[in-house]
C-alpha cells in the first residue's frame, strides 16, 4: 500500500473514531435524562452492536468518564457539595457541551478544543463562582453584596473581624455594607482594594486589572507597590509593575450586571475577550482585527447578534467553521 494511501485510510479512521464518540456523548446524554423508555434503550443496544467502533467508543468513554467522576469524588470529600454540583452541571441544558468539556479536561481526545469553556473547572473549589453565560448576585453575611460577570470566581471570608475576599477569575461589583471597623478588602492579581462602604468594579484580566469607584472612595494598593486613592466616578487600570493608568470614556466597565457591554472605545480583542465569556464557542480574531477600535453597545446575552453588529460596524469578516469555532478578522486579511 502507497503511503498516500496509508495517510487517507488513517484519516477516515480517525474521522469514524471522532464521529463514534461524538454519537456515544449523544447516548449517555439521551440515556441520563430521565426521560428514557425501554426503544430508547433497544435502539441504544443495536446502535452499539452495528460497528466494533460504536462498542469501543462507548467502553472508552465509560473508562474516562470514570476516571472524571473518581476525581470529582476525591474533590467532593475535601470540599462538599462539588458532586452533585457536576451532576446538576450535566443535567442543564448544555449538559452535552459540559460533558465533553469534563472529559476534555480529563483526556478523551475528541473535542479537547472545547474544554472548559462551559465550566470553569480551574475555579470548581471557589467559593462564589459563574459558568459561561451565567450572571449572579451573592449576599454576603455582613450585609455586602458580590455581583459576578460570567466565568468568574472569588473566594470569601466574612467573619467577626475580617472582611475580605480574593477575585481568583473575571469580574465584580461590590455592594459593601458600611461597618466603620471593618473595611472591606477585596485582592485581585495586580492590586488590593479597600472600600468602607460603598459600591466598585474590579475586573481581572491577564496583563492588568482594572478598578472602576463606582460609589464612595477607594483606597488601592498595587501588588508591584505603590498606593493611591481613588474617587467616585472614576477608573483605573494596574499592570503587574504597578504602573497605573486611568480610565478614559463614559463605561464604567461594570454595564455587564444589565446585559450589555459598552465599548466606548475599546479594541475589538477586549470587545471579543468580553464575548468569549457568554459562548461556549471558541472565538478568535487576528492581531490586525484585535487592533481596531470599536465603539458600540453590544448584547452579551445574544453573541450571534452581537457579532453581526461587529460586522455592520467594522471593516471585518467573522468565519464560522462549526458551532463551535468562529474567527473574527480584516477584510483584508480574510
Amino acid at each position: 500500500m502507497l503511503p498516500a494511501q496509508r495517510a487517507v485510510l488513517s484519516a477516515m479512521a480517525q474521522d469514524e473514531q471522532a464521529r463514534a464518540l461524538d454519537q456515544a456523548m449523544d447516548w449517555m446524554v439521551r440515556l441520563n435524562s430521565g426521560r428514557a423508555q425501554a426503544r430508547d434503550h433497544a435502539a441504544f443496544a443495536r446502535w452499539r452492536e452495528s460497528s466494533p467502533a460504536h462498542d469501543a467508543a462507548w467502553t472508552r468513554l465509560q473508562e474516562r468518564l470514570g476516571q472524571s467522576l473518581r476525581a470529582i469524588e476525591q474533590l467532593d470529600s475535601r470540599l462538599p457539595g462539588q458532586d452533585a454540583r457536576i451532576g446538576n452541571l450535566l443535567r442543564q441544558p448544555m449538559r452535552r457541551s459540559a460533558l465533553k468539556a469534563l472529559l476534555a479536561a480529563v483526556g478523551v481526545g475528541t473535542g479537547a478544543w472545547l474544554a472548559d469553556r462551559v465550566v470553569p473547572l480551574g475555579t470548581l473549589t471557589a467559593d462564589l463562582q459563574t459558568r459561561t453565560g451565567q450572571r449572579r448576585a451573592f449576599a454576603l453575611a455582613d450585609g455586602s453584596q458580590l455581583a459576578l460577570n460570567a466565568r468568574s470566581a472569588v473566594d470569601v471570608d466574612v467573619a467577626a473581624a475580617t472582611r475580605q475576599a480574593v477575585l481568583r477569575e473575571g469580574d465584580v461589583v461590590a455592594r459593601v455594607s458600611p461597618a466603620a471597623e471593618r473595611p472591606f478588602l477585596l485582592m485581585a492579581r495586580h492590586v488590593s482594594v479597600v472600600a468602607r462602604q460603598g459600591r466598585f468594579l474590579v475586573s481581572q484580566g491577564e496583563a492588568r486589572t482594572r478598578v472602576f469607584a463606582l460609589a464612595e472612595t477607594l483606597q488601592l494598593r498595587a501588588a508591584a507597590g505603590g498606593e493611591r486613592e481613588l474617587l467616585p466616578g472614576r477608573g483605573v487600570t494596574v499592570d503587574a509593575l504597578g504602573r497605573w493608568q486611568p480610565v478614559t470614556g463614559s463605561a464604567t466597565g461594570a454595564e455587564w450586571e444589565q446585559g450589555y457591554l459598552s465599548a466606548s472605545p475599546l479594541p475589538l480583542g477586549e470587545v471579543v475577550a468580553a464575548l468569549r465569556r457568554y459562548t461556549p464557542a471558541v472565538l478568535r480574531v487576528s492581531p490586525e482585527a484585535a487592533a481596531l477600535p470599536v465603539q458600540a453597545s453590544l448584547p452579551l446575552d445574544d453573541v450571534d447578534r452581537a457579532l453581526r453588529a461587529l460586522v455592520d460596524t467594522q471593516p471585518i469578516t467573522v468565519r464560522r467553521y462549526s458551532p463551535w469555532w468562529i474567527t473574527l478578522d480584516t477584510q483584508r486579511g480574510a
